[in-house]
């Protein structure tokens, strides 16, 4: 009986630590980061309205002879470079989000960013998602046409609610084991 007794105990503590592994580890977005030629279906700010962000998803912007900057949201609308929150330019940058709150993302070339290069993600505070609406799944393309189609990935949400279905499925049959043995 003991042992049974610290089989489930053990199987509630992995399946604890399997959820919030899932949920610390977010969801990452990707977007193709380059100048608009104007052609473009919709701006970085479009796709990034139809998203939903979370504290632990991160993005990763991809891109070649160019840069990332994170600025301030008065440098975001002037295009100003010179004083960067953060910058990178190794054409796979990945930002990650701890907080929530607005992060301004500019092109580190200031006609690039004039052209419409910039982008504002909106990460959800704790109790927003809560009470939020199920939002579609994010576009794996920053918004940005690439000639790549294919189904978009499933958001952090329904990662985390599938692994909170299967551990409490399997706890649950141990139990009903446990009460019945």
């Amino acid at each position: 009986m003991a042992s049974i007794s610290t089989l489930l105990l053990s199987l509630l503590l992995i399946g604890s630590m399997a959820a919030a592994a899932a949920e610390a580890s977010g969801f990452q977005f990707e977007v193709a980061w380059r100048k608009p030629t104007g052609m473009e279906s919709e701006t970085y700010n479009d796709w990034a309205a139809r998203n939903r962000f979370r504290i632990g998803d991160s993005i990763q912007f991809k891109y070649q002879n160019d840069s990332v900057l994170e600025v301030s949201p008065a440098d975001y609308r002037r295009c100003e470079s010179s004083n960067p929150i953060s910058e990178s330019d190794d054409g796979g940058t990945v930002m990650k989000f701890e907080r929530s709150g607005l992060f301004y993302f500019i092109s580190g070339n200031s006609d690039h960013c004039q052209w419409g290069q910039r982008l504002i993600v909106r990460v959800m505070h704790l109790s927003e998602e809560e009470i939020a609406a199920p939002a579609p799944a994010p576009a794996t393309h920053g918004g940005m046409d690439s000639g790549e189609k294919g189904t978009p990935a499933a958001n952090s949400t329904a990662k985390i609610s599938v692994v909170s279905y299967l551990v409490t499925a399997f706890i649950g049959l141990f139990v009903v084991f446990y009460i019945f043995m």
